[in-house]
């Protein structure tokens, strides 16, 4: 019996290395494809986003629209914990692999948030970022970004059983043969150089900017929770709302 597996074949610079053709080997039929989905994430040949934030924003529209259908509106109790339970679990699942690039996408995303707040009662005809001022919750951008610091920290104070230096190189790293005073803290990031978007928009790049500004004592937080405390408070002094 021949059992069929698929495999995506990466395009280009992307390694293009697997067959564009169907084959079989041991009694197994390999069929090459351009997209997948695996564990709840859309992947595609190119590595882009588009299919995976289109797969998101459906299955939240169609949670809210049954929301609406259900209840005329909530209150900002209400709305917070049916929020946070149903619909935004959905936005953030793998959130720091599978975060869109372009502003097409990110605003795909974002009008989840939007359509979502006006569930609100008496929020309807508010400007969408005075709801979610009052909601107490950031743009799903800024979202993101927290989540990927979230994530860096915990690489650098081993909360996953992982080697954080197949991730990032600090500073410290780099200047071993230098005996250079430079500004900034003692988790630094060396910024790798990158020929591709792809590699560009990735969370081995797209925050360690960020990252690296962030003072001492934040990156230097104790526990995990006392990092998410004072990361929030460094974007509201920031104003990255």
């Amino acid at each position: 019996m021949i059992q069929r597996q698929q495999v995506i074949s990466f395009k280009d610079a992307i390694l293009d290395i697997l067959p564009k053709h169907s084959d079989s080997y041991d009694s197994t039929e390999v069929q090459s494809v351009s997209k997948q989905k695996d564990l709840g994430i859309v992947m595609t040949s190119d590595l882009s986003w588009t299919c995976q934030t289109a797969s998101v924003s459906s299955s939240c529209f169609q949670l809210i629209g049954m929301l609406k259908r259900f209840f005329i509106s909530f209150s900002e109790e209400q709305f917070q914990s049916i929020y946070k339970a149903l619909i935004r679990p959905k936005i953030d699942y793998l959130a720091s692999i599978c975060s869109p690039s372009n502003e097409k996408e990110q605003d795909i995303l974002e009008k989840i948030q939007r359509k979502a707040t006006k569930l609100v009662r008496g929020f309807k005809n508010l400007d969408y970022n005075e709801r979610y001022r009052l909601l107490r919750i950031t743009s799903l951008k800024t979202r993101r970004t927290r989540g990927d610091l979230i994530e860096i920290y915990k690489l650098f104070n081993n909360l996953y059983d992982l080697d954080v230096s197949l991730f990032f190189k600090t500073r410290s790293e780099v200047l071993t043969r230098k005996s250079i005073v430079l500004r900034g803290h003692n988790y630094y990031i060396s910024k790798p150089l990158s020929r591709l978007n792809i590699h560009q928009n990735s969370f081995l790049c797209r925050s360690i900017d960020i990252w690296n500004e962030l003072p001492y004592n934040i990156v230097n937080a104790l526990t995990l929770n006392s990092f998410k405390s004072k990361i929030d408070n460094w974007f509201l002094e920031n104003k990255m709302l």
